[in-house]
């Protein structure tokens, strides 16, 4: 799920000039205050009655920008396309790394770009 959303932001984002800690203003403010997630978003935390709501579409946005930035926006598509086939194996496929290795990843990204 955070694939889906995290696309559809990096696409909307693309070629606009705001900085990253106000785009992603609600993740900032926690990642700053030493909160930092521990995990990837998930559908629930996309639904309705979510109370990290923006900060899950802020998440998903700053994996693909990650993504994009360390394997190209090639590579971006086609994990989208392989997670629509094998979710289970898309990242490792596609980007050679697990889970829990994309994710330490995406949280040493998450410091870098909101502290």
């Amino acid at each position: 799920m955070w694939l889906i959303e995290g696309l559809a932001d990096y696409a909307g984002y693309k070629g606009v000039q705001v900085p990253v800690r106000e785009a992603a203003g609600e993740l900032h403010r926690e990642v700053a205050g030493g909160r930092l997630p521990t995990r990837l978003p998930d559908r629930a935390d996309f639904g309705a009655g979510s109370a990290r709501l923006p900060q899950a579409y802020e998440e998903a946005w700053l994996a693909c920008r990650l993504v994009a930035e360390r394997y190209g926006e090639a590579r971006l598509l086609r994990l989208y396309r392989a997670a629509g086939r094998r979710p289970d194996t898309a990242l490792r496929n596609v980007l050679g790394v697990g889970e829990r290795e994309f994710t330490a990843m995406w949280r040493d990204y998450l410091r870098e770009e909101l502290r």
